[in-house]
């Protein structure tokens, strides 16, 4: 994850230990609000309406095998992003550790 001022990107490396290639990858990325409830980036860059963390939404990010995710705006607080990829065959592959950050 890096920053400017208010600008994102969020980028990585994906692999594949079988026989495969990557055929995409899936970013989340989610701002912390109060009452313990996530608002998650959509497609079109917005945040979506407050809901449980637990029903994670995924966008799909830039690239295959380095991929990279940006917003140019994002609003104040706590942000948590995760990713994960898929295969050829449709296999997904362990999520990614969260990373946070804080735009103040």
């Amino acid at each position: 994850v890096r920053r400017r001022g208010h600008r994102v990107r969020i980028s990585g490396r994906a692999t594949d230990r079988g026989c495969g290639r990557i055929s995409r990858v899936a970013v989340s990325i989610a701002r912390r609000t109060r009452g313990g409830r996530c608002r998650y980036v959509g497609r079109r860059g917005r945040l979506g309406r407050p809901r449980s963390c637990r029903r994670v939404r995924y966008v799909t990010a830039r690239g295959r095998e380095t991929w990279s995710r940006r917003r140019r705006r994002l609003r104040k607080g706590r942000y948590v992003v995760r990713a994960f990829a898929f295969d050829e065959v449709g296999l997904s592959g362990p999520r990614s550790r969260a990373r946070r950050f804080r735009i103040r």
